[in-house]
């Protein structure tokens, strides 16, 4: 064999083995590029078509919230190791989480510890790719490379080792040390994880470009960290913040008499939603209670946020980008965060919106006046934007006929018109349009009218219902008319 014929089957053996993910002629594992989604534990998220959607546009590998390293004496230990249970199929790195006091240490037990517990993982039939250390480092970055150089004699061939690094940390001394002892970083760019005081810089997509190319800069491989969590708070009289629970209906509190928008709330989203109400009094409101003056805060991601982030990072270079980690699926009852099938719909080509029909109850007629009810549905988890005057309403028209009664049922208020009547005073003394209004349609819910009395002396019983809703990035989202034939 000539040494020009050695040296191109070097090549091609080198290629192949960073297509595929495994060790390279040198040694260090290189990580493919592909996006992934952050558990907080044994989920039925890999089983459900969610996860296959994900799949389809780059979401193919999971990090599982699997254990705490805690410091104790100096030296790291492995506490609160989860059980695990998911689908042999999808690839998943572990994740261990922790606080790293300064000059903490990974010590030789702790090795041995890891090894274990990465093996016990393998064995019960995951698809173990790798180990993630998500710690709060508290002293210089050259503490968690040594911790992360222990560690990587814990992982077996071909597994990979990354850390989550703090943006604010970006370019301090010891990235070098770090980029020897791991295969690749994730740095948390957009949105916060933790609670405490409200950052606007962690949501603004000015600040995550100029944090993406010092990220860049340092030319090691990563994963761009995305918070898909929303939060709530109370905000007490004397500034004093709780955190809310994340299963709270907005739609309760909004419709709620003791409660009351704060004027420009909207105008503080800056790539991000957020929504402010103040107590009139105090108040219980599903499960939410407030004093006088209180104050709810509700800041999360909505999909046009995340649709917008996706643009941004497809306009910049980013060659040692892998791809982004959404953190995180939602526990069971949460209406802040976006559900897998969100995250999956903000990927996909075409803006993603919520997706609505009204349908009408017929409730008979009497005596030259039929009843019925209006029913809006919501077949997806997209919620609207919150409106207060001119949008979110279902509308109907009852040619021929004069509304003449309007019990709201979960609808907030209601107006009267008649189509095509110039004069106000005639449109409101004979309407044939109602219009029921919602300041917010939440994902996957239904709205239902009381009864509303038409009177009518011709036939057939006709309703044409649609609608008219915004949507967070400003767009209106129209319902188109449908007809409802109502004749006994």
């Amino acid at each position: 064999m000539t040494r020009r014929s050695l040296g191109r089957r070097l090549a091609v053996l080198a290629l192949a083995a960073v297509a595929i993910g495994c060790p390279s002629l040198f040694g260090r594992p290189k990580k493919a590029a592909t996006s992934a989604l952050w558990l907080a534990g044994p989920s039925e998220i890999a089983a459900a078509p969610e996860m296959r959607r994900l799949e389809a546009v780059g979401v193919r590998e999971l990090f599982l919230d699997a254990g705490e390293l805690r410091a104790e004496g100096g030296s790291l230990r492995l506490v609160g190791k989860s059980a695990l249970a998911l689908p042999r199929r999808v690839p998943v790195t572990l994740v261990l989480r922790g606080s790293l006091p300064a000059g903490a240490t990974a010590s030789s037990s702790l090795v041995d510890e890891v090894r274990g517990f990465l093996l016990g993982a393998e064995g019960t039939g995951l698809f173990v790719v790798g180990l993630h250390l998500d710690l709060d480092v508290e002293g210089p970055l050259a503490d968690l490379a040594g911790v992360a150089k222990s560690l990587r004699k814990a992982l077996p061939d071909g597994r990979f080792l990354s850390v989550t690094i703090d943006r604010r940390r970006l370019g301090e001394e010891g990235m070098a040390q770090l980029a020897r002892a791991t295969d690749f970083w994730v740095a948390f760019l957009h949105g916060e994880r933790q609670g405490g005081d409200e950052d606007p810089e962690s949501w603004d997509l000015q600040i995550t470009e100029r944090d993406l190319r010092k990220l860049e800069d340092l030319g090691e491989p990563y994963l761009v960290g995305v918070v898909t969590l929303g939060n709530g708070s109370r905000i007490a009289r004397d500034g004093r913040s709780t955190r809310l629970s994340p299963a709270v209906s907005l739609y309760s509190l909004l419709t709620h008499p003791a409660l009351e928008l704060v004027p420009g709330f909207s105008l503080q989203g800056i790539d991000r939603q957020v929504l402010e109400l103040r107590a009139r009094a105090a108040a219980r409101v599903g499960g939410v209670e407030v004093g006088a003056g209180d104050r709810l805060r509700f800041v999360r991601t909505p999909t046009p946020v995340l649709e917008e982030l996706q643009r941004l990072l497809g306009t910049l270079e980013t060659p040692h980008r892998l791809g982004e980690v959404f953190f995180r699926e939602p526990e069971a009852g949460d209406r802040l965060s976006l559900s897998p099938s969100s995250l999956a719909a903000a990927l996909e080509p075409g803006p993603a919106e919520p997706q609505l029909a009204i349908e009408v109850d017929s409730l008979g007629a009497d005596r030259g006046r039929f009843r019925f009810r209006l029913r809006l549905r919501s077949g997806n988890d997209e919620p609207t934007d919150v409106a207060t005057l001119d949008h979110n309403f279902v509308s109907a028209h009852v040619p021929g006929g004069v509304v003449s009664d309007v019990e709201l049922g979960q609808f907030l208020r209601a107006e009267v018109d008649r189509r095509d009547e110039r004069s106000r005073v005639a449109a409101v003394r004979r309407p044939d349009v109602v219009r029921l209004f919602a300041p917010l349609v939440e994902g996957r819910a239904e709205l239902v009218s009381g009864p509303i009395t038409v009177q009518f002396s011709g036939r057939p019983m006709r309703v044409t219902v649609s609608g008219d809703f915004v949507l967070s990035d400003g767009r209106v989202l129209a319902v188109p008319p449908v007809d409802w034939d109502l004749t006994p």
